[in-house]
C-alpha cells in the first residue's frame, strides 16, 4: 500500500510521500498495519500473528530498544560511508601514483608487492578500525537518510577528491625531488620505499583529515 501511495502523483499543493513509516503492535488487529509499514515492530508478548507480520521482534517489550535499533542502523550506514571514503581515497592515490610514475619516470614507483601491501595490510587494518566504531548518542541527532540516497554522496566525493589531491601533491613533490637527486635508472627504485612509507602515513591520516572538509554526514 505504501509503495502504491509513493508511486502515485500527489494532489496539487501536497508533497509526495517519501518518509519511512514504522509501526508497533502486539495484537492480531495490528497485523495488517505491521505488514504494510516499511518497518514493523512487534512485542514479544504479542500474538503469533503480529510476530509473523512484523520485521523486528522486541524481546524485552521496551520502546527504548527501538531507539537503540535506530542508533545502530545509522552507525552501520555511517561506518560503510567512512569505509568507502577511505578505500576510494587510498586506491585513487595508489593508482594515480603508479600510472603517473610509469608515464613520467618510465617505471612505476610502486612495485606489485608494495601495491599488495598497501591494499591487503594497511587498508585492511585501517578499514576495520573505521568500520567497528561503536554508536554514540550523537547518531540520533543526524538527519535520517532517504532509502534512495546513494552511498557516494556529493559530500563524500568532495572528501575523496580533496584528500586524494592533498596526498598526490605530497607524493608528487617527493617523487620529483628524488628524481632530481637520484636520477637515471635508479630513480624509481629509490622512490619506491619513500613513496610506500609516505602513502602509509597519509592513508593513516585520511580519517582525521576528513574533519578539515566537514563531517561525512554534512550536507
Amino acid at each position: 500500500a505504501l509503495k502504491q501511495l509513493r508511486g502515485q502523483q500527489p494532489p496539487p499543493g501536497q508533497q509526495p510521500l517519501t518518509e519511512v513509516v514504522a509501526m508497533t503492535g502486539d495484537g492480531t488487529n495490528d497485523a495488517p498495519a505491521l505488514t504494510v509499514a516499511d518497518v514493523g515492530f512487534a512485542m514479544n508478548s504479542g500474538t503469533s500473528i503480529a510476530k509473523d507480520a512484523a520485521d523486528i521482534l522486541l524481546l524485552d517489550d521496551a520502546f527504548s530498544s527501538i531507539v537503540s535499533a535506530v542508533k545502530w542502523g545509522r552507525n552501520v550506514y555511517d561506518s560503510i560511508t567512512k569505509f568507502l571514503q577511505f578505500q576510494l581515497t587510498a586506491n585513487v592515490v595508489a593508482v594515480s601514483t603508479a600510472c603517473a610514475g610509469a608515464i613520467l619516470l618510465h617505471e612505476s614507483p610502486l612495485s606489485a608487492v608494495q601495491m599488495l601491501w598497501v591494499n591487503l595490510i594497511m587498508d585492511s587494518l585501517a578499514s576495520l578500525a573505521l568500520a567497528t566504531e561503536a554508536p554514540t548518542d550523537a547518531m540520533l541527532d543526524l538527519a535520517p537518510c532517504r532509502p534512495d540516497q546513494p552511498l557516494i554522496t556529493p559530500t563524500v566525493a568532495k572528501h575523496v577528491g580533496g584528500q586524494a589531491a592533498f596526498q598526490l601533491t605530497v607524493l608528487a613533490a617527493m617523487l620529483l625531488g628524488l628524481h632530481g637527486t637520484a636520477g637515471g635508472a635508479g630513480t624509481a627504485a629509490a622512490a619506491a620505499g619513500a613513496t610506500q612509507a609516505a602513502a602509509g602515513a597519509l592513508q593513516a591520516l585520511s580519517a582525521p583529515l576528513s574533519a578539515l572538509f566537514g563531517d561525512v554526514q554534512d550536507a
